[in-house]
């Protein structure tokens, strides 16, 4: 099978869904167990999801960025460097960067198929229902 981009970057765009949804869980569990209210639990519950989803970008394209110089240094750095690329990672992508990265995902593949709409594109990155939701709207990607 030749390369795809589009499958790669949807691919990308659904570990970054999945880190948004286990974001999502962990913050509806911390806001029961802090015995939050309900809508402080939703509340709680978004911006984890929003943390977790911006955090991956972030980290993803930080770290692209910083395996180019893998070879070029001692392995013994470069591993001790990774660990603030992560958390610089992390940093830059809840400044934004990761938001705007999965929104203009979104906005891509929105525009590759007329009819899909933002929640559509959105559907089509889950783990397990985009599959089979992009099958059943014939989203060929």
């Amino acid at each position: 099978m030749m390369y795809n981009q589009d499958q790669f970057i949807i691919k990308l765009g659904r570990k970054a869904t999945i880190s948004g949804l286990i974001g999502f869980g962990l913050g509806l569990a911390a806001a029961f167990l802090l015995s939050f209210s309900k809508i402080v639990v939703v509340f709680t519950a978004i911006i984890f999801a929003y943390f977790f989803t911006s955090s991956f970008w972030g980290i993803h394209n930080l770290k692209m960025w910083f395996n180019k110089y893998r070879y070029r240094m001692p392995q013994y750095l470069w591993y001790f460097l990774n660990i603030f690329v992560y958390l610089g990672g992390v940093f830059v992508g809840l400044i934004g960067y990761g938001f705007i990265e999965h929104f203009l995902l979104l906005l891509a593949m929105d525009q590759h198929k007329k009819g899909t709409g933002l929640i559509g594109a959105q559907i089509i990155l889950l783990p397990y229902l985009g599959k089979i939701y992009a099958d059943k709207i014939n989203y060929h990607y």
